[in-house]
């Protein structure tokens, strides 16, 4: 995806300089960024004028300073070594006499300009610099920074590799993780019993459908599922994963009220969270999904403290799945129910996410080792005016781009009760707008197979 950045060639500064400092000194230091050695300007201060006017002394500090004009250097240059050497960009600095009529100080103009290396000559795509700069993935640990990321966790390159594939361009999630007592309900409107044996079967149909690779990068498996077997033998975390599909699992226990709120809820299952994720990393799980559940009334849901409960579970159910080695899905899903239009659903939805991406970072989970399964931005369901898919595009992408940095690597977005036909009109016109405006890949999770 490219964001269609231009290259300016040069950039120019120019600061008034009123009074002087006195005449400057260059010292060799080295770069903090690049550990590339550098000129850097120190002021002597014993050569500062004693007897330099009150009327030239007024004026704004200049980001350099030297001896005044008056002070015998008219014209003359300085040249300032860069910081930027290893980037192929060269800085000047040089002195512009003052105008003779004003009286006034010189100009110090910065010019930047940028020269192309043997790299950048070599690489005659014109979007070149969008991928290395917008689109770049962290490969391995190296290219994490131990002050700003967390590397405490053995499992950080597994779980980057991970969520790529996850996100592979084209390919969605498959939601098969209905318990047992919501696949008999899908089992009885078609006339079919509700036992174990039918349900591995049906799950078992569903992994091994030819052709399913080229649409589904994972599913989601229930607790039941995932200990299952196909006929073959083989488990069925073996069949999906010798068709190059990640296996995950449901980890969250369900919903509970939150009391002194308008029956608002908090998802429950952190307690044992660890042992289980464990458990089904051994058993061939490679990430995992807990479901947050927000609504919007007229009368104040979501309040913040619902905001704040959702948000923390989010982040310690992800912290704990990263360590087992499980790549998080966070979804804080705000509900379509209501006749709220899709500007309310966007203002909350933007309350919402910046809260979930405040604590997920606060408590230091690896970014590029999740995914964001977020709601889309749309009008309330009973909303008398619908809002078409340009506009619920437009929204997402905005609210997408105010609150979720480009190190999340995909963006899967929950189906939030459209019909699929809805849906898939809705995600194709956000991929046409995100393509140009964003870097994440958006794909969707599907859970409708009956």
């Amino acid at each position: 995806m490219s964001l269609g950045a231009s290259t300016n060639n040069m950039q120019s500064v120019s600061m008034k300089m009123g009074s002087s400092l006195g005449a400057f000194k260059s010292q060799s230091i080295t770069s903090g960024i690049f550990g590339t050695p550098a000129q850097a300007p120190t002021f002597n201060a014993s050569a500062i004028p004693r007897n330099i006017p009150a009327s030239s002394r007024a004026g704004n500090l200049s980001m350099f300073a030297g001896p005044s004009v008056n002070q015998g250097f008219k014209n003359q240059s300085f040249q300032q070594p860069s910081f930027l050497g290893s980037l192929s960009q060269q800085v000047s600095i040089s002195r512009q006499p003052a105008m003779k009529s004003s009286g006034r100080a010189p100009t110090v103009v910065m010019e930047a300009t940028v020269t192309k290396s043997d790299a950048e000559t070599k690489a005659a795509d014109p979007n070149y610099m969008d991928r290395v700069v917008l689109q770049q993935k962290y490969d391995n640990l190296d290219h994490l920074d131990p002050d700003v990321h967390y590397t405490g966790n053995q499992y950080i390159e597994e779980l980057m590799k991970n969520a790529k594939i996850l996100s592979t361009p084209g390919k969605g999630i498959l939601a098969s993780d209905e318990s047992n007592g919501t696949c008999g309900k899908r089992f009885e409107a078609i006339g079919v019993e509700n036992t174990e044996a039918l349900r591995n079967a049906y799950r078992e149909l569903l992994y091994s459908a030819k052709g399913l690779e080229d649409s589904v990068s994972g599913c989601i498996m229930y607790d039941e599922t995932i200990r299952q077997n196909a006929k073959d033998g083989r488990s069925l975390v073996k069949v999906l994963g010798d068709k190059g599909i990640l296996s995950g699992i449901k980890v969250d226990t369900g919903i509970s009220v939150i009391e002194g709120t308008n029956d608002e809820t908090v998802t429950n299952g952190l307690d044992g969270l660890s042992t289980r994720a464990s458990e089904y990393y051994e058993l061939g799980a490679r990430f995992a999904k807990w479901r947050a559940v927000l609504k919007i009334t007229p009368d104040g849901c979501p309040s913040d403290v619902a905001i704040t409960e959702t948000a923390h579970s989010l982040a310690r159910y992800a912290q704990i799945c990263q360590h087992s080695g499980l790549v998080p899905i966070v979804e804080p899903e705000i509900l379509t129910d209501g006749t709220h239009d899709i500007k309310t659903c966007a203002a909350i939805s933007e309350k919402v996410f910046n809260a979930v991406m405040n604590e997920l970072i606060t408590q230091k989970v690896l970014l590029e080792g999740m995914l964001l399964k977020p709601n889309m931005i749309t009008s309330g369901a009973q909303a008398e005016v619908q809002a078409d898919p340009e506009e619920v595009a437009f929204f997402t992408v905005r609210t997408l781009g105010r609150t979720i940095p480009p190190a999340v690597p995909g963006i899967t977005f929950l189906s939030g009760g459209q019909s699929e036909e809805i849906a898939a009109q809705n995600l194709n016109a956000i991929n046409k707008l995100a393509d140009v405006k964003h870097p994440w890949t958006m794909t969707y999770s599907f859970g409708r197979a009956l």
